[in-house]
């Protein structure tokens, strides 16, 4: 039997944080706005490095995910943020009914519903529903913050208080009735995390080849720990998943 994906993709529906850009008295910047962009993985903290230069600072973006929460940690640091530029989109798309290339549907937002049940100075509360898939949204901020409405499914943050945000983004089956952990432990808990993966547990040594060449040169030696690194990285993926 073939399974019905746009059920499933219905059921753990797209989700979308944007960190958009805007020039003094400008528009939203485009992508060829940016210049020196560069990104890295560090696999020991389990984070995303991402950066840019935008109106001549830099700005720099750390993602991870709480290992145990479906919980969104977003970091920005830029000398642009005091005056709201750049800040964070909480975007929330419906479901496509290709979902090649992309399962994300912005053109129809008459097709789901986003509710907002509860705002504050740091933070506000959404429930979501496509369809029969109902789930809450809790966005959370390490400072005060200001948050418009961007747009259908839209939110925009910014802060104009420091040149560093956090921001924590949870999503769950029901209701939240815990508060959000705090930014830097929930930062904490992504580093801890993977250090113990990988210091603990079975480890794999790809030593010498049959065609006689160092291990380190064997082109079957990479493609195995090519292989394994990524079965590393995607098991814990797959079970946060289910």
């Amino acid at each position: 039997m073939i399974p019905d994906y746009i059920a499933l993709a219905k059921r753990s529906p797209p989700r979308s944080l944007w960190i958009p850009c805007a020039p003094q008295g400008g528009k939203e910047a485009a992508f060829s706005d940016l210049s020196r962009t560069g990104q890295a993985l560090d696999l020991w903290t389990g984070r995303v490095q991402s950066s840019f230069t935008f109106d001549g600072e830099r700005v720099e973006v750390e993602t991870s995910v709480h290992p145990e929460l479906d919980l969104v940690i977003v970091k920005l640091g830029s000398p642009l943020l005091g005056s709201g530029r750049p800040g964070v989109d909480l975007r929330f798309p419906g479901v496509a009914a290709r979902l090649n290339p992309d399962p994300a549907d912005f053109d129809h937002p008459e097709a789901h519903r986003t509710t907002e049940l509860a705002r504050g100075p740091r933070g506000l509360t959404l429930q979501r529903q496509l369809d029969d898939t109902r789930y809450w949204v809790e966005l959370g901020a390490d400072r005060p913050v200001q948050i418009l409405d961007a747009g259908p499914h839209t939110f925009r943050v910014a802060s104009a208080e420091s040149d560093e945000l956090t921001l924590l983004v949870l999503f769950s089956r029901e209701r939240a009735r815990q508060p959000l952990p705090a930014a830097s432990a929930a930062r904490g808990a992504v580093a801890e995390h993977w250090r113990r993966f990988w210091t603990q547990g079975d480890v794999l040594e790809f030593s010498g080849s049959r065609g006689g060449l160092p291990a380190a040169q064997s082109p079957q030696w990479a493609a195995n720990a090519s292989e394994r690194l990524i079965e590393q990285l995607l098991c814990p993926a797959a079970r946060a998943a289910d």
